[in-house]
């Protein structure tokens, strides 16, 4: 690990001190791209840039990263849009969320200092095994109303039963 790099992720625990200092501030870091360098850089991975849907590289395998700082993990894939039918609306977010990427990373992180508490691996198989009959579900309930998009969870049980957990190393 570089001397860059131990300073991120000093930086990050900062960011979750002040976060938890000031209320309203809630995550600082939720939704950035500085979350997905903290993840890369403790798993060792490349943050690539603007490759849509691929948060980092692991040699040459395509990784995105799932986190929350809740007690439970949990990995939300949100704004799907609704296709005309069942199976377009699957092969739409096959070709948007699933197929770019070769694993996913579930990352549940302390909500006072932002350290990783566990990470675990899913691969792409096991993920779209998981996700396809909880969308086609979510698409069944809201198919013919108002609603334009959908969002989807994986939940802390598919997690741990499809994944392997990540031994975490510690920062020096």
């Amino acid at each position: 690990m570089t001397k860059d790099e131990k300073e991120v992720l000093k930086m990050v625990s900062r960011f979750f001190v002040l976060s938890e200092r000031n209320d309203g501030w809630n995550d600082l870091l939720s939704g950035t791209k500085l979350r997905e360098l903290h993840t890369a850089i403790t798993l060792g991975h490349k943050v690539t840039g603007n490759i849509n849907g691929i948060d980092a590289m692991n040699k040459d395998r395509a990784e995105e990263y799932k986190n929350t700082n809740q007690p439970r993990m949990r990995g939300t894939w949100g704004g799907l849009p609704i296709r005309e039918t069942e199976k377009e609306t699957v092969q739409a977010f096959k070709q948007l969320k699933l197929d770019k990427v070769d694993d996913f990373y579930f990352t549940r992180s302390n909500k006072k200092t932002g350290d990783y508490e566990e990470i675990w691996h899913v691969s792409r198989i096991n993920v779209q095994r998981v996700m396809i009959p909880k969308l086609k579900a979510a698409y069944a309930r809201v198919y013919g109303t108002e609603t334009k998009c959908l969002k989807i969870h994986m939940d802390d049980s598919d997690i741990r039963k499809y994944g392997k957990q990540v031994k975490l190393k510690r920062a020096a």
